[in-house]
């Protein structure tokens, strides 16, 4: 069983989706609220977690107080950063 709650993202993409989800909600925002604050939809967030998408990824990562790089390692791996 994998820790919600804990500050770290779970490495299992399928667990991290429920734990970025959980981290919203205790920050009182959703991944509508995010799309909304960005003018996209609510379906352009919810892709991010399953799929690169920058943009949403930064707005995602910000919300919760990490970067794209911590929450998606393997999507910034290898890739020059500035």
């Amino acid at each position: 069983m994998t820790d919600l709650k804990g500050e770290t993202p779970p490495q299992d993409p399928s667990f991290r989706r429920a734990w970025t989800k959980y981290q919203l909600s205790t920050r009182k925002t959703s991944l509508s609220g995010i799309a909304r604050e960005k003018g996209k939809t609510r379906q352009a967030a919810s892709a991010a977690l399953s799929r690169p998408y920058p943009e949403m990824e930064e707005a995602i990562a910000a919300a919760i107080g990490l970067t794209p790089k911590d929450v998606w390692p393997e999507r910034y791996d290898g890739k020059n950063e500035e």
